[in-house]
């Protein structure tokens, strides 16, 4: 488990004012993707109506902001989206370090067990990974001089007994999220379009993966 003190990243000063007001708002975090070049967060939040950024134009600082739906309880589903270079000034000291750090992270065999959640002023992320992806983590993370706290260090001896543990990344991923959304709800609360436009990829391919998860799962189980 690692924690990382969100007021102590050296963020621009646009997007830190933006994580301070969701921060204080977020009630889950549903899906939280690092890709190449950027990143896409899908939350619930008690209501976004007085954030900063979302009044206006949709987007704060290169961040991009966009209501997915409303729920009976008050709570708003967020698709937030951008690239790692949106985070930072440009002419910042360790912007760039920052950049890459998080580019080549997406590149490395590290396994996020759940979804990252924000707790007050913390970030919290549960990983996993063989003993040299986590040092050179580590070791990058210094280097940027990226925050971070190891709050639980455990070996998974039994992460094989997982129902998930047959699953790719990306049919957790989308298995999560189908939970989290309700779509196993009675009646349903989303389809697989619905999914697919949360995540950015065609309908065909999100279906093909909840049914190879759904049937894994199974297997597994029964």
């Amino acid at each position: 488990m690692l924690e990382i003190p969100l007021p102590e990243v050296q963020f621009s000063h646009e997007i830190g004012g933006f994580l301070a007001d969701l921060s204080r708002r977020v009630v889950s975090t549903d899906l939280f993707q690092v890709r190449s070049k950027g990143f896409l967060m899908i939350c619930r939040v008690s209501s976004h109506s007085d954030l900063m950024a979302l009044p206006r134009v949709g987007h704060y600082g290169g961040v991009h902001v966009k209501v997915l739906s409303r729920e009976k309880s008050g709570a708003e589903v967020l698709q937030i989206s951008g690239a790692w270079r949106s985070l930072f000034d440009a002419g910042a000291h360790d912007a760039t370090r920052l950049m890459r750090f998080m580019e080549s992270a997406s590149r490395e065999p590290i396994y996020v067990t759940e979804n990252p959640a924000i707790h007050g002023k913390t970030l919290r992320a549960s990983i996993l990974a063989d003993e040299r992806a986590i040092s050179k983590l580590f070791e990058e993370m210094r280097r940027a001089k990226i925050p971070f706290k190891v709050a639980g260090l455990s070996t998974k001896r039994t992460a094989s007994r997982s129902p998930l543990a047959n699953l790719t990344a990306r049919q957790v991923t989308i298995l999560r999220l189908a939970h989290s959304m309700g779509y196993f709800d009675i009646p349903k609360k989303v389809g697989v379009e619905d999914l697919a436009r949360m995540i950015g990829i065609n309908k065909g391919t999100v279906g093909e993966h909840l049914q190879r998860a759904e049937k894994r799962v199974f297997d597994q189980l029964l």
